[in-house]
C-alpha cells in the first residue's frame, strides 16, 4: 500500500475510500439483517418495523371481536373479516334459540326458522303443561287440550291426597273421594297414636281407639321404666311394678357396687352387704 500510494496518490485515494465504503455497506446490511444498527438509526428503525408483527393491532381486532360476540355497543361490524362476521351469526343465532327456548333471556322469534319455532312452541306449551300440573304460576289452563286438563286434574288429585296423607294444611277434604278420605282418616289415627305413645303434646287422647289406648298405656309403661332405669328425671317410680322394682333394685345393687369397688361413680357404701363390703376393700 505504501508503494502504491507513492506511484499514484489519486487513484490509490480513491480506490481506499471506495474500498471502505464497500466494507461500511456490508457491515451495514449485515447490522440490518441481525437485528442491531450501527450507523444510520433511522434505517435501522424502519427495518426493524417492517420485520415486527403489529401486536397492538391484533389486540384491538380480537377486542373487537369479543365485543361484537358480547353484543357491546362498541362493536364495529365493518372491521369483521368475512370469517369472524359468519361465526358471529351463527353464535348470535344459536344464542336467540337458547333464549326463546328457556324463556329468560329476550327472544327475537323474527330471527327462528319455521323449524325453530316449531320445536319452541312444543317446548312452551310442554313446559305449561308441568306448570299447571305442579300447582305453579304462570299457568294458563285455557290453552290446555282435553287430555291434558284431565292429566293436569289427576295431578292436582294426587297432590292433595299426598298432603292429607301427611297431615299439611294445604289438605282440602272436600275434594277427596270415599275411599281416600278413608285413607286419610286411617293415617291420621295412626300419626295421633305415634305422637301419644312417644309422649308428644300433639297427641289426642280422645282420638284413640279402646285397643289404642292398651297400645298407649304399655309404650308409656316402657317409657317410664327406661326413664328409671337411666336415673332420668321422668322417672315415676309410682307407676312401675312390683316385678320391675325387683329388678331395677338388683340393678342399682350392681351399680354401687361397681363404683364402690372401681372408685368411679357414685357410692354408698351403706347398701353394700357384709360380702360387698368385704370384696369392695
Amino acid at each position: 500500500m505504501k508503494l502504491t500510494s507513492l506511484i499514484l496518490p489519486g487513484f490509490v485515494m480513491t480506490l481506499v475510500i471506495s474500498w471502505n465504503g464497500l466494507l461500511a455497506g456490508q457491515t451495514l446490511n449485515h447490522d440490518a439483517r441481525s437485528g442491531g444498527c450501527v450507523t444510520d438509526t433511522q434505517l435501522c428503525e424502519v427495518s426493524r418495523a417492517e420485520a415486527l408483527p403489529d401486536i397492538s393491532a391484533a389486540d384491538n381486532r380480537q377486542r373487537n371481536v369479543t365485543n361484537c360476540r358480547n353484543g357491546d355497543v362498541s362493536c364495529d361490524q365493518s372491521a369483521l373479516t368475512e370469517q369472524e362476521a359468519t361465526a358471529l351469526a351463527v353464535a348470535r343465532h344459536q344464542r336467540n334459540v337458547l333464549a326463546c327456548m328457556d324463556g329468560i333471556a329476550p327472544c327475537n322469534r323474527s330471527m327462528l326458522t319455521p323449524k325453530e319455532a316449531l320445536a319452541i312452541a312444543n317446548a312452551e306449551r310442554e313446559q305449561n303443561v308441568s306448570r299447571c300440573k305442579g300447582g305453579w304460576t304462570p299457568c294458563d289452563s285455557s290453552v290446555l287440550s282435553a287430555r291434558e286438563r284431565a292429566a293436569v286434574a289427576e295431578s292436582v288429585a294426587q297432590r292433595n291426597l299426598f298432603d292429607c296423607l301427611s297431615l299439611m294444611d294445604t289438605c282440602n277434604h272436600r275434594s277427596l273421594t270415599h275411599a281416600e278420605r278413608t285413607a286419610v282418616s286411617d293415617a291420621e289415627k295412626q300419626h295421633n297414636l305415634f305422637d301419644c305413645t312417644n309422649g308428644w303434646k300433639t297427641c289426642d287422647r280422645s282420638k284413640l281407639a279402646p285397643k289404642d289406648a292398651l297400645i298407649l298405656e304399655r309404650s308409656e309403661r316402657q317409657r317410664n321404666y327406661s326413664a328409671c332405669e337411666d336415673r332420668g328425671a321422668g322417672c315415676n317410680y309410682a307407676l312401675l311394678s312390683a316385678s320391675e322394682l325387683s329388678v331395677l333394685k338388683r340393678v342399682e345393687q350392681r351399680r354401687n357396687m361397681s363404683a364402690c369397688k372401681t372408685g368411679y361413680g357414685y357410692c354408698d357404701r351403706l347398701k353394700l352387704t357384709a360380702e360387698e363390703l368385704r370384696t369392695s376393700q
